[in-house]
C-alpha cells in the first residue's frame, strides 16, 4: 500500500500548508502543524485540532467564524475570500441539498477519473468511441442554475461529449427548458432522441434513470427501451451508491442489450472519486490515487447501533486499515472540508491501490432499537423482487417511516402496475414476505417484535408514478425520519384512491 499511503501523507501536508492562513485554519489552529515532519505526529495533532463534523456541524462552524449570523446563506459564506481556502477559484456546488465548497483540484479529479474509466473500458476490449451522456439530478430553488456537481462537470464537457475532443453539446439551453425535474427529463429525452445514437457510455443515478423510463412511457403511451434511444450503448455507469432496489426495472429497461456492461462510479463534490477497476467485478471500487483528498477511517466497531460515535472512537489513516474490515469514511480537502463525515460505510477490498466496496449509508432505521441500515432495507426489497416476478410485477421504489406514537413502522411500496388491478392476495403475500424477511435478516427486528418494543408494520401499496410526483423541494430518502412523517404522508395524499393498505394483524399467521 506504499504508493497510496505516501500520496495520502503528501495530501494532508498539502491541505494544511495550502490553507494555513485561512480563517478556518486559524479557528482550528492548523498553522502550527506545518512544522511536523513525522507523519504520525502530524496526524495525531490533526485529530486533536479537527473535530469530526457532519454537514450541519460544518455550517455551524462557518457561522461561528463569520460572526454567528444565522441568516447568511451557506453559499455566501463559502465565497468569503480566504475563509476556507487560499485559492481564489473555490466556489460552491450542491451535493443533494447541501451546499459544499469545491476547488479546481476536485473538478480536475473528475476529468481524470473519467479518462481513467474510459481507459479501463478500452483495455477490456469494449470498443468505446469516447462518447458519453450525462444525466444529472435536478435541485430546485438553487441560487444558480448550474450549481449541482454533475451539472458543473457536464457544463465543462457537455451532456453528450467526446472526452478527449471536447464539447459536442452546449448546455446553455438547459435553462430554457424550465426549472423543474419534469422539464429537465424532457430535455434529456429530446437530447437522446437527437444524439443517442452517438452514445456508448451512459452516466445516470439508478433512481433518476427509472423515473426517466416512466417519463418516456408516459410521453409516448408505450414502453421505450434504452436500445431505442441509444442503439450503440455499451456501458451503463450508475452514479449512485444504492442500485439494488432499482436493478429489476433497470434490467427491463436494458433488456434488448444483453452485452451491456454495468460499471459503478462515484464522483462527487466532496472529492470522493472512484470507479470499478474491472468491469467484470461488480461493486469493487478503486479510489483515484492522484487526488489531493485526505481520507480517514473510523472502524464500525466504534459506532453504536444508531450509527453514532462511541466516546473513544478511532480515526485511522490509510496505513492502519485492514482488508476485509468495514470503516466509516471521513475526508479532508483543499476546498475547506476538514474531517468531514461522508456518512458512508465502506469495506476495504485492497490496499494498493485502495479498493473498497460501498457497504451502506450511516443512515439507520432505529426508532425502536431495531438498528437496520438503509442498505439492508434496499437489499431485502431487491431480493423480494427476484421472487415476485412470477406475478408479473415488481417493487419500483419504497419508503418506510417509524411511527413512534403507534410503535410500528409504516411501509409504502410503489409497484410497477396500478395497484387496483393487482389481486389483494398477491399484495398480502408480498407484505408477509417483506415482514418475514426483516425478521430473518435482522435479529434486532425479530427480538423487538418478540419483546413488544414495537408491533407489526403497516404496509401500503401505491401505483407506479406516485413517488415521482413528490414535489421538487422534497428530497427523496428511503427512510422518512422527518417530524410527523411529512414525506410518507405526502405519498399517501398523492396516491389518492390508488392505494391498498394491509392490516398489520394479517401479517401474523
Amino acid at each position: 500500500m506504499a504508493n497510496f499511503l505516501e500520496q495520502q501523507k503528501k495530501n494532508l501536508k498539502y491541505i494544511i500548508r495550502q490553507n494555513a492562513k485561512t480563517s478556518m485554519a486559524t479557528h482550528l489552529g492548523l498553522a502550527p502543524l506545518k512544522r511536523f515532519k513525522d507523519f504520525e505526529m502530524l496526524h495525531q495533532s490533526y485529530i486533536r485540532a479537527t473535530p469530526v463534523n457532519n454537514y450541519s456541524g460544518w455550517v455551524k462552524m462557518l457561522r461561528t467564524i463569520t460572526g454567528g449570523n444565522s441568516v447568511i446563506p451557506a453559499e455566501d459564506m463559502i465565497r468569503v475570500p480566504n475563509l476556507l481556502s487560499s485559492k481564489k477559484d473555490v466556489s460552491f456546488v450542491y451535493h443533494g441539498r447541501k451546499v459544499l465548497p469545491v476547488s479546481s483540484n476536485i473538478l480536475n479529479d473528475y476529468s481524470v477519473l473519467e479518462r481513467k474509466l474510459f481507459s479501463i473500458l478500452s483495455a477490456y476490449g469494449l470498443g468505446i468511441s469516447r462518447k458519453s451522456f450525462h444525466m444529472f439530478e435536478f435541485i430546485p430553488e438553487q441560487a444558480e442554475f448550474f450549481c449541482y456537481f454533475e451539472q458543473v462537470t457536464s457544463r465543462r464537457s457537455g451532456l453528450v461529449h467526446d472526452i478527449y475532443g471536447g464539447k459536442a453539446q452546449n448546455l446553455s439551453n438547459v435553462q430554457e427548458e424550465g426549472r423543474s425535474r419534469h422539464q429537465l427529463m424532457h430535455f434529456f429525452y429530446k437530447q437522446l432522441k437527437e444524439k443517442g445514437h452517438q452514445v456508448d457510455v451512459l452516466f445516470a443515478p439508478p433512481r433518476l434513470l427509472t423515473d426517466f423510463a416512466l417519463f418516456m412511457a408516459q410521453q409516448e403511451g408505450r414502453f421505450i427501451s434504452m436500445c431505442d434511444l441509444c442503439p450503440n450503448l455499451k456501458v451503463y455507469a450508475p452514479t449512485a451508491e444504492m442500485i439494488t432496489p432499482y436493478r429489476t426495472e433497470l434490467k427491463y429497461l436494458f433488456r434488448d442489450m444483453p452485452g451491456l456492461k454495468w460499471v459503478q462510479t462515484v464522483a462527487n463534490a466532496m472529492g470522493v472519486m472512484s470507479c470499478q477497476n474491472d468491469p467484470n467485478i461488480q461493486g469493487r471500487m478503486t479510489m483515484l490515487p492522484s487526488s489531493k483528498v485526505f481520507f480517514e477511517f473510523v472502524p464500525v466497531q466504534d459506532l453504536d447501533k444508531s450509527g453514532r460515535f462511541y466516546k473513544n472512537y478511532r480515526r485511522l489513516h490509510a496505513g492502519n486499515i485492514e482488508i476485509g474490515q468495514e470503516y466509516l469514511l471521513l475526508l479532508s480537502n483543499d476546498a475547506g472540508l476538514y474531517a468531514y463525515n461522508t456518512g458512508w460505510v465502506v469495506k476495504v477490498a485492497g490496499l494498493n491501490p485502495l479498493q473498497f466496496s460501498w457497504n451502506r449509508s450511516q443512515h439507520i432505521l432505529n426508532s425502536f432499537g431495531e438498528s437496520i441500515p438503509v442498505s439492508t432495507l434496499c437489499r431485502i426489497v431487491g431480493e423480494l423482487n427476484d421472487t415476485i416476478g412470477a406475478h408479473g410485477l415488481f417493487i419500483r421504489d419504497f419508503m418506510v417511516a417509524p411511527q413512534s406514537h403507534k410503535l410500528r413502522h409504516n411501509w409504502m411500496l410503489e409497484m410497477s402496475r396500478p395497484v387496483q388491478e393487482v389481486d389483494k392476495r398477491v399484495l398480502l403475500t408480498i407484505a408477509k414476505r417483506l415482514h418475514g424477511e426483516l425478521g430473518v435478516v435482522c435479529e434486532s427486528y425479530r427480538n423487538g417484535l418478540f419483546h413488544g418494543n414495537f408491533y407489526p408494520p403497516e404496509i401500503s401499496f401505491v401505483s407506479m408514478g406516485t413517488f415521482v410526483s413528490l414535489p421538487d423541494n422534497m428530497i427523496f430518502r428511503h427512510i422518512d425520519d422527518t417530524t410527523d412523517n411529512v414525506k410518507i404522508n405526502e405519498v399517501k395524499r398523492l396516491a389518492g384512491i390508488q392505494i391498498v393498505n394491509i392490516n398489520p394483524d394479517d401479517l401474523v399467521d
